[in-house]
């Protein structure tokens, strides 16, 4: 069992507000703060470790704790040694952090030993620059932040984009539940762990039976988010079933239960009330159940 270690850190108020305070109400207002705080942290840690530290570490996760609602910074360290170190000088870290970061640094370090699975950049390799559709686009969508910020707000959001894309050059792919770019093309290892959870077990057969219930979720948790992957699932392979018996076994009094159950997929899917889903909404499922539910 890996080594974990949680150290603590206490708010303090009072005094100026950090600039990076500022921008998280920005870019929170602009929807972007779930990946924008993940990104700020990725791409502070090896700065704050240090570049010969920085090797033996990885910042892989940046969540917060449904019961605590503590920020929480996850750091993957290639050995037990390693994680003994920066248990002990995870107080001077969370400073330095908080020194980059402001009021969106974590209030935890966590560090587990694994894998690190850094990609090198090789000498050739250019570093991945955005068009001018991209900055344009950015720049539009600041149009009502106060001048005093903006130019720091753009160049915060730019960084944020080049790194991603630049991960994604790399062969990233997002998390199909929480978006952050994993190595594979599977839930990421936060989620995974989440998955695992009785409570979200709970909310994906409630999500089943009643998927309005996403609906009053318009920025969800991570309970949320993996119990609305289950229940996808969940009825994703019913709707399957349902398709390949009515074709197979000629049992048209089963395309009630099918319709009934592609509805609720795609009212899950689009997160809009089951009364609202249309044919029109029928292009996301899955092209035999499309089929089925057009032709009969």
């Amino acid at each position: 069992m890996p080594p974990r270690a949680i150290v603590r850190q206490r708010r303090r108020s009072g005094g100026l507000r950090a600039v990076s305070g500022v921008l998280d109400k920005v870019v929170e207002r602009k929807g972007w703060k779930r990946s924008f705080d993940k990104a700020k942290l990725l791409a502070s840690w090896d700065t704050v470790v240090g570049q010969q530290l920085a090797r033996t570490t990885k910042a892989v996760e940046f969540r917060k704790d449904r019961e605590s609602k503590e920020t929480i910074m996850l750091i993957r360290v290639q050995d037990n040694t390693a994680a003994s170190f920066f248990t002990l000088n995870a107080p001077l870290y969370l400073a330095k952090l908080r020194d980059v970061l402001g009021d969106a640094a974590p209030m935890q370090l966590q560090f587990t030993v694994g894998k690190l699975e850094k990609i090198a950049r090789t000498s050739k390799q250019k570093v991945m620059r955005l068009t001018a559709t991209e900055q344009k686009r950015i720049a539009s969508s600041l149009e009502n932040t106060p001048e005093t910020i903006r130019n720091t707000v753009q160049q915060a959001a730019e960084a944020m984009l080049q790194a991603r894309l630049e991960r994604q050059r790399n062969g990233f792919v997002p998390c199909p539940i929480c978006g952050t770019l994993t190595e594979k093309p599977e839930p990421c290892a936060h989620c995974r762990i989440t998955l695992r959870q009785p409570l979200v077990q709970n909310w994906s057969s409630k999500l089943i039976r009643n998927p309005d219930l996403v609906i009053a979720y318009a920025e969800p948790d991570d309970i949320i988010q993996c119990a609305q992957f289950l229940a996808l699932e969940y009825l994703l392979g019913q709707l399957e079933q349902l398709a390949m018996q009515i074709l197979t076994a000629d049992a048209p009094e089963l395309r009630m239960y099918l319709e009934m159950s592609a509805r609720t997929y795609v009212a899950l899917h689009l997160k809009k009330s089951v009364n609202q889903v249309t044919a029109r909404d029928w292009r996301y499922l899955p092209e035999r159940v499309r089929g089925v539910l057009e032709k009969t």
